[in-house]
């Protein structure tokens, strides 16, 4: 993993963890992003990393590539190849993060 980042929403007590992997080399894939949506307690945070977090608290796994197209599941079940490679028929599924201005 190369770096990663964290959404956190403590009024729907909904947390976004995006792991950023390491460039790839000798056809390893490149720029790919992977993550998950789960519930969490706020007043507990401490979790920091997409193998730490419960699969019963998942709603929802991302993957993709950021310079390409990010796909999600839903649910806490893993991704399997099959269900990817049926997503990239699809066009351009956008994940977009809104800020509330107050």
């Amino acid at each position: 993993m190369a770096d990663s980042c964290f959404i956190t929403c403590p009024k729907t007590k909904l947390k976004v963890i995006l792991e950023y992997q390491e460039e790839g080399w000798l056809g390893r894939s490149q720029n790919l992003v992977k993550g998950v949506i789960f519930k969490y307690d706020p007043s507990n945070d401490n979790i920091t990393k997409i193998k730490d977090v419960p699969d019963k608290e998942i709603l929802a796994r991302i993957e993709g590539a950021w310079t390409d197209k990010i796909y999600y599941t839903l649910g806490n079940k893993p991704f399997n190849k099959a269900s990817v490679s049926l997503l990239r028929h699809f066009r351009g599924i956008v994940l977009t993060t809104y800020r509330r201005s107050t």
